[in-house]
């Protein structure tokens, strides 16, 4: 461990023996970390300009989408679904949110998914294609399909409300009135015929998945039931005892990670959110093509708390291990969840937990605590 830290020291101070030696005497925390902060080795890798990965194409998302519509037509719809997924992932989204190659792209989809009978995922895709902006003029169609997919799946009431939407958006069409007249009049008549065309024995035909959770928690460790009680000693560390007779299947610990991190060869086929596998209905991040998601919400999710810091960063972090850790697999992935652990949460809260950070605690954790100090008042400096 020893040598390990000397090889570092020379790494990031390009082996200068003086500044070495400098930084050795420091003996703040915070001396510590604005001498790291501006030494020559980091501020180049702040230096380092990001190339543009973003991979996103207005024309080539418009290409994949024709492609997708000559495979439906041919009533090809799994083939045709694969092209709209494609365009859907490089279409690039404007800085309000909204992207009319995405939702175009997700609109045939829905209607692709609908042919096959898949009424959730074409529900999903149309909530998406119109949060994305699709055109209003238009829009009459996509909550027609909606509606159709909410009755098939036995949501009446959910599809008696889109036909109602439907016919509002009716008059932003730019057909004639008599087309107008018509489409309207087609609308009315599946809303009334709504309730005796749909089997409603669809909604009673569902099954409850089954869901585990902690019933009451522990009031000093929220994690654990409270039909455990935690304890100490110097032999065993923490354990565990029961404090009354526990049930087979009850669950006794539910803790969610502080952050997890998707490996690089399962970008393409998971979510990088929740890890469930993404199909062959990807959801893109907004800026980049290199992260997808099983869902819009875990999309939003994502996008509202770390991954709007990492996205188009990575090349930071690569040059980081590159030159500190000769490129290994393993350096970059700590790296990255360091970094993804680092920004779920804000400044302010970094500043508000100092003292928390810097304090060592043998009990729930390793006397090796300068790290972590050193992590926390760095982060409280220039996060």
């Amino acid at each position: 461990m020893e040598e390990e830290s000397i090889n570092m020291h020379q790494k990031v101070f390009f082996n200068d023996k003086e500044k070495i030696a400098q930084f050795l005497s420091l003996s703040s925390v915070d001396e510590k970390v604005e001498n790291l902060y501006f030494c020559d080795s980091i501020q180049k890798i702040f230096s380092h300009e990001l190339p543009d990965k973003s991979h996103k194409s207005e024309v080539e998302s418009s290409k994949l989408r024709e492609e997708g519509n000559i495979q439906f037509q041919g009533s090809n719809y799994k083939a045709a679904i694969s092209k709209f997924s494609a365009a859907a992932l490089v279409a690039p989204f404007a800085e309000s949110g909204e992207s009319r190659s995405f939702s175009l792209a997700l609109a045939n989809r829905s209607f692709a998914l609908l042919k096959l009978g898949e009424h959730k995922l074409a529900i999903d895709d149309i909530d998406l294609a119109i949060e994305a902006g699709y055109t209003e003029e238009n829009r009459y169609k996509l909550i027609e399909r909606k509606a159709k997919c909410l009755a098939n799946t036995g949501r009446i009431k959910e599809a008696e409300k889109s036909f109602n939407e439907a016919l509002k958006y009716l008059e932003f069409s730019k057909c004639k009135d008599a087309e107008k007249q018509k489409i309207k009049q087609n609308l009315e008549n599946q809303k009334q015929n709504m309730s005796i065309t749909i089997n409603n024995t669809l909604t009673s035909e569902r099954k409850q998945s089954l869901k585990f959770e902690l019933q009451v928690s522990n009031p000093k460790l929220p994690a654990f039931s409270d039909a455990i009680d935690l304890r100490y000693d110097d032999v065993r560390g923490r354990y565990g005892v029961a404090t009354r007779d526990i049930e087979p299947g009850t669950v006794v610990l539910e803790e969610h990670p502080v952050a997890a991190l998707l490996k690089p060869q399962h970008n393409r086929t998971h979510c990088d959110h929740c890890f469930s596998k993404a199909s062959t209905l990807p959801i893109p991040c907004r800026s980049c093509s290199i992260v997808r998601y099983c869902s819009g919400d875990c999309r939003n999710i994502a996008a509202n708390s770390y991954h709007q810091h990492e996205c188009g960063v990575d090349d930071y972090l690569e040059t980081f291990n590159k030159d500190f850790h000769e490129g290994r697999d393993l350096g970059l992935i700590h790296h990255r969840l360091c970094y993804r652990i680092i920004t779920q949460n804000k400044l302010g809260f970094y500043k508000e937990n100092i003292d928390n950070f810097t304090r060592s605690n043998n009990k729930s954790g390793t006397k090796k605590w300068e790290r972590g100090n050193i992590c926390a008042r760095w982060l409280s400096k220039h996060v």
